[in-house]
C-alpha cells in the first residue's frame, strides 16, 4: 500500500494555475532508487491549455540536501480529451551524472456502469545510469491496468514493471516485478 501526504498552496494567476505541493511519500522501485528509500521534495504543477507540466524536486537526504542529493522529475501531459493524456516524462539527478531516464505516457480510462476501467502506461524512449564507472543502458516499460470505483477514489490494479539493463559490455540483468496494487485517494 502506498500511503501519500501533501500541502498545496494554490497560487491562481488570470490564465495561468500553478500549484505548489511540498510532501514525503514511501516511494518503492518508481524511481531508479532502491526500494522503501522516502523521498522527499518539491512539486511545481502548472496548467497552459491541455498541457498539464509537473516539474519535481525529490531527494531521500533526511537533512538540508546538497545539489548532488537532488534528483528531478519533469513531466508534460497533453490532455486529448477528459479520458485519454498522452505525454513525456524526463528524470534524472541534478547533475545528470548518476542517471536520465526519457518516457513516453498514456493514461486512459472508459467508464462502464460507474467504474472506471483504467490503463497507464509507460515506455522509456532513452535511459542509462552509470553503476562504477561503468554506462548501464536502460529498456523496459511498465502497465498499470486497474479498475476504479467511485470517480476512481478507490483504484485496484495490477502493475507490470519490466525493465532491462544492458551495460556497455553486454551483460544483461532483468530487473521486472509484478505487483498487485491498490490505491486510494481520500480528501478529508
Amino acid at each position: 500500500m502506498k500511503i501519500n501526504g501533501n500541502t498545496q498552496i494554490d497560487l491562481s494567476l488570470t490564465n495561468i494555475d500553478y500549484n505548489l505541493n511540498v510532501g514525503t511519500s514511501n516511494v518503492s522501485g518508481v524511481t531508479k532508487k532502491k526500494n522503501n528509500k522516502n523521498e522527499n521534495g518539491i512539486e511545481l504543477e502548472s496548467n497552459i491549455g491541455p498541457i498539464d507540466l509537473k516539474l519535481a524536486l525529490l531527494t531521500d537526504e533526511l537533512s538540508v540536501p546538497t545539489i548532488d542529493d537532488i534528483n528531478f522529475n519533469l513531466v508534460a501531459n497533453y490532455g486529448i480529451d477528459d479520458n485519454i493524456n498522452v505525454g513525456l516524462k524526463y528524470e534524472g539527478d541534478c547533475k545528470l551524472e548518476k542517471y536520465q531516464v526519457l518516457s513516453g505516457l498514456v493514461d486512459g480510462k472508459v467508464e462502464v456502469s460507474k467504474i472506471n476501467l483504467n490503463l497507464y502506461n509507460e515506455n522509456i524512449i532513452y535511459g542509462h545510469k552509470n553503476e562504477n564507472d561503468v554506462k548501464v543502458n536502460l529498456f523496459g516499460n511498465k502497465l498499470n491496468p486497474s479498475i476504479g470505483f467511485g470517480d476512481n477514489k478507490i483504484k485496484i490494479g495490477y502493475v507490470h514493471d519490466q525493465l532491462e539493463e544492458i551495460d556497455e559490455y553486454g551483460n544483461q540483468d532483468d530487473k521486472s516485478s509484478n505487483k498487485i496494487s491498490l490505491d486510494l485517494d481520500i480528501e478529508l
